[in-house]
């Protein structure tokens, strides 16, 4: 029985105090994201006819990426389109809301799973890659603009 209490009492390893400081370090930053996401979104309008519209946001992105807007609409598979067109489709569903029926029929007539794929796609690479989470949060604010402000 003493040797139960003595090892209990014991800290525990290094390596497991390391692993928590680190989630915890990742966790704050998660919640940091979140915070700026709100902020720069400050969540949709009461009234709905501030929100522009679909279709401006996939203008804006196109243009963003220095891509024609029916691009992202139009079949295919090209890595530079496809990139634009996820991110229209990221900053659709977090700066609009818009449901993911309505994104993808805005964007060809894609699937709700599509949709669903392309955000995660976003989301994913948002978390890896500050670069690239610094360029969505800028263009989702152009969007997007806080206050009602026009681009």
């Amino acid at each position: 029985m003493a040797e139960i209490l003595s090892f209990a009492s014991m800290p525990p390893p290094m390596e497991h105090l390391d692993a928590a400081t680190l989630a915890l370090r990742e966790v704050e930053a998660l919640r940091a994201e979140v915070a700026e996401l709100r902020r720069l979104v400050q969540g949709p309008p009461a009234d709905s006819q501030a929100l522009p519209a679909l279709d401006t946001v996939v203008q804006r992105v196109a243009a963003a990426y220095s891509l024609p807007a029916h691009l992202l609409a139009a079949d295919g598979r090209m890595r530079s389109v496809m990139d634009a067109r996820q991110v229209a489709m990221w900053i659709a569903r977090t700066g609009g809301g818009w449901p993911l029926k309505s994104i993808g029929r805005a964007l060809g007539g894609r699937d709700h799973s599509t949709v669903a794929h392309g955000i995660e796609v976003v989301a994913d690479r948002r978390a890896r890659d500050a670069g690239f989470r610094q360029r969505t949060n800028d263009l989702l604010r152009i969007c997007f603009p806080p206050n009602g402000e026009t681009p």
